[in-house]
């Protein structure tokens, strides 16, 4: 390659600035593995390498905290709310492309309004829906929450 000086100059210093911006971003995740891996009194020490390790840190959290169960549902939600926003989304579609009825353009028209309300407008009423169906203080209200307004409920 025929690099010109100047070429080579900015070249440099794009990476720089790249390696910079990398370090920036990096260092928390750094410092978070580093902290999980120190003994309590040391973690605000700002030091990246512990004095001491301590990896019987992670058996204490596992230990003390249901993380497969908090797993296990994080799971079942995602699965089941992808699941029903798939099958809400393309009965929809399916029946607005396939059937010719009256009010078509006017009901099509009302669906896309409502994916273009912010999801504040309807944290209340959905509150409200729920609570009505007995539904708060349970997971339904996160995977339940499909409507044909291609949007998720986000209250519980």
């Amino acid at each position: 390659m025929n690099w010109r000086a100047g070429g080579i100059v900015s070249e440099a210093l794009r990476w720089v600035v790249l390696l910079a911006l990398a370090v920036v971003f990096m260092y928390p995740l750094v410092w978070l593995v580093s902290a999980s891996l120190k003994p309590r009194g040391e973690v605000f020490d700002n030091q990246l390498i512990p004095n001491t390790f301590s990896p019987g840190n992670y058996v204490e959290v596992w230990d003390q905290l249901p993380l497969l169960n908090w797993l296990g549902n994080s799971i079942f939600i995602a699965l089941a709310g992808a699941t029903l926003m798939t099958l809400a989304s393309s009965a929809v579609a399916f029946g607005f492309a396939y059937f010719r009825f009256p009010g078509r353009g006017i009901l099509f028209g009302l669906v896309l309004a409502t994916m273009m309300l912010p999801g504040a407008v309807t944290l209340v009423p959905n509150y409200l829906i729920w609570k009505f169906f007995g539904f708060l203080g349970t997971n339904v209200p996160l995977w339940g929450g499909v409507r044909c307004s291609g949007r998720r409920s986000t209250s519980s």
